[in-house]
């Protein structure tokens, strides 16, 4: 390991400024705000420069690594990336399961106030039939799909070059998907243009962090979904409810707000003690009732249309 760890310091050098346009809708004017983030672990520490574009709002990364550079942010050990079979994972997901619809359940119950909650998961379900041919893109270790095959809709599957994947290239490029979903994915991909339009899909759910949060003006450059460089940008609403369906030749439907609290606790832990707080023991305090003041700020957030995460849907 400590050769792997000096290596990757002779490797990856400082990353000099190299964007000088939007990489979303291009323009080329910026606001005054520069907000310098260290990267987080996994990875090499190095220092990035987020900009606010002054046309269309979203949050852009100044000095992005190459394709080459940006592997040493994604180890094995990278949370998503995570797959294999866990019986206790497993059950505890199907109880959850259980308990979102609405069947009694004391672990998913419990589970579900551990974590958080999993509201996204309830607006996927009312967009989706039980005989969809559904694919979860960049699905990582194929938690979501393993989620909506334990709730009906049997032809979930994942596609993920660096992860679990079901299908291959060509299946996924040549077969017509009832839906796609994009969960936590798009704010990855260095080309967005060299994967959308190349989908075929009958309708796009996006998940993804949004620069016009209540947590990000609380928290600026300590906002948890700053995540130098894995985040390449931090679309705006604006962006994905405008620019994005007409530049791709989609039909934007609606947005569901789901911020839970998580980036607003995150967040004051980056800017307390600059670091996020161990998972295990975020969901032990749950499970005891604390950090209500953050609960009750992502309520506002949502019910002001600024929660710090949104799900985007979009039709053919």
């Amino acid at each position: 390991k400590e050769k792997e760890k000096n290596q990757m310091k002779k490797t990856i050098q400082p990353i000099p400024i190299n964007q000088t346009s939007c990489s979303l809708c291009g323009c080329i004017d910026f606001t005054h705000y520069n907000r310098r983030v260290k990267s987080r672990p996994p990875g090499p520490v190095r220092d990035f420069v987020y900009k606010e574009c002054a046309g269309c709002s979203s949050i852009i990364l100044m000095n992005q690594p190459t394709l080459e550079e940006l592997s040493a942010w994604y180890p094995p050990t990278y949370y998503s990336l995570g797959g294999g079979f866990h019986p206790i994972k497993y059950m505890l997901r199907k109880a959850y399961s259980r308990y979102l619809l609405g069947k009694w359940s004391f672990f998913g119950r419990l589970y579900s106030k551990a974590i958080g909650g999993y509201p996204a998961l309830l607006h996927y379900l009312s967009e989706l039939n039980s005989k969809d041919n559904i694919l979860d893109y960049g699905g990582g270790g194929g938690r979501l799909a393993s989620i909506l095959r334990s709730l009906g809709c049997e032809k979930a599957k994942t596609y993920d070059p660096y992860g679990l994947t079901d299908v291959g290239t060509t299946q996924l490029l040549n077969t017509e998907w009832d839906c796609v979903i994009l969960e936590n994915v798009l704010e990855h991909l260095p080309n967005v243009d060299a994967v959308i339009p190349k989908i075929k899909t009958k309708k796009f759910i996006i998940t993804v962090p949004v620069s016009d949060s209540l947590s990000y003006g609380m928290y600026k450059e300590n906002w948890i979904a700053l995540d130098a460089p894995r985040h390449l940008f931090i679309p705006s609403r604006y962006y994905m409810e405008e620019i994005f369906p007409m530049k791709y030749n989609l039909q934007y439907k609606l947005t569901y707000e789901i911020g839970q609290g998580v980036h607003c606790l995150d967040s004051k832990n980056i800017q307390l003690h600059g670091r996020v707080m161990n998972y295990k023991l975020r969901c032990l305090f749950r499970l005891l009732g604390w950090f209500q003041d953050e609960v009750y700020a992502a309520q506002l957030a949502r019910a002001d249309k600024r929660s710090d995460t949104a799900v985007f849907v979009y039709e053919h």
